[in-house]
């Protein structure tokens, strides 16, 4: 058996499905994270850094616990990410 920490189960296999039911205040930080979520992936792209978000954000099933998980899918120096997220 799997503990987790937050409120909601992940989906195990792809074919399985997980109806969240949210209210306002979900609802809310659902759109918080994204909005946070959109303004790194377009600090990134302005120094030509390709992001994609994926994790609770992108399934839709977020918590308190959710964390913004973004993938950059080729290599890119750490300086390089860090000086797109502090300008």
């Amino acid at each position: 058996m799997r503990i987790r920490r937050g409120s909601a189960e992940k989906p195990v296999r792809m074919q399985d499905v997980v109806e969240v039911v949210y209210d306002e205040r979900r609802w809310s930080l659902l759109s918080n994270l994204r909005s946070e979520a959109k303004g790194i992936l377009e600090a990134l792209a302005k120094h030509d850094i390709e992001g994609y978000i994926h994790g609770s954000i992108a399934r839709g099933d977020v918590d308190e616990y959710s964390d913004i998980d973004i993938v950059v899918p080729t290599t890119v120096r750490s300086h390089r990410i860090e000086l797109a997220l502090i300008s």
